[in-house]
């Protein structure tokens, strides 16, 4: 089944369940010409290990796989989007990236089951668009949330944000998604596959909901407005364990994540 996280899919999967039937989960794959292909879930419901010690043992098995997450690094780019809202305004600030000091919050499609089903204590766009702008004021000074809408989003909240605007709360919904993150100091999302992209860039990375690769050492999960703000003002000082994080991404791209082609293939 495709998703099948919710709604009559998620009724179809229980009771494949139930009734002893072998059940496999398929969607698109947050990293290039890739599938996730699953026997338990998808995002957070899927089967990769939590603990940093599988990955730490892992790569001592697989030495010579180390470093082959720095090919997908150079596949990533910005998704298409799926349709195109020409009344969307560009909503690019004025100011260079390269001179800009931000923390990139890129939003969710409405009511994905990333958000209703893993979204935690941020399970719509319009809560993490308000929680973001309460915390604004806890950001060092110079530093500005910078969020992007999602592209495929059928809802848009371009005006709430443009209402809440300030010198430390943007939106940029024209830069390039990639472009965002190589320039950003930091990311803040809820379980978005750019979290993901990110750590492929070095970049600290902070979960407001359960994503899949929130695991400690490698991402920083936020539970509280307080929680938020500690990090993003010690950003500079906060330590993601390369070694785990890097032996989690040659999981991903070698043993977890398969190649479209070769599912296509039969191989």
């Amino acid at each position: 089944c495709r998703n099948g996280t919710k709604g009559y899919r998620f009724l179809l999967m229980q009771a494949a369940k139930r009734t002893g039937h072998y059940t496999i989960y398929l969607e698109d794959c947050p990293l290039p010409d890739r599938v996730s292909v699953d026997k338990k879930g998808i995002n957070f419901g899927n089967s990769l290990p939590r603990d940093k010690r599988f990955f730490e043992e892992w790569a001592r098995q697989n030495s010579h796989l180390t470093g082959s997450w720095k090919v997908v690094r150079n596949q990533i780019r910005q998704r298409q989007a799926l349709r195109q809202n020409m009344n969307t305004p560009s909503n690019k600030p004025e100011q260079d990236l390269s001179q800009a000091k931000y923390i990139f919050c890129p939003l969710q499609v409405p009511g994905d089951s990333q958000l209703t089903v893993y979204g935690g204590w941020c399970r719509t766009v319009e809560k993490t668009i308000r929680l973001l702008h309460d915390c604004s004021h806890l950001l060092p000074e110079g530093v500005q949330f910078r969020l992007k809408e999602h592209p495929s989003a059928k809802v848009k909240f371009t005006s709430l944000i443009t209402d809440l605007q300030s010198d430390r709360f943007v939106l940029d919904n024209a830069t390039d998604t990639v472009e965002l993150i190589k320039h950003s100091k930091g990311i803040v999302t809820v379980n978005s596959s750019v979290g993901l992209e990110a750590l492929f860039f070095d970049k600290p990375v902070a979960t407001l909901g359960k994503a899949f690769y929130g695991i400690d050492g490698i991402t920083r999960q936020i539970s509280s407005m307080a929680d938020l703000g500690a990090w993003v003002n010690f950003l500079e000082h906060s330590a993601t364990e390369l070694g785990i994080k890097n032996a989690m991404l040659d999981y991903l791209i070698t043993v977890h994540f398969p190649r479209e082609s070769a599912i296509l293939s039969g191989t």
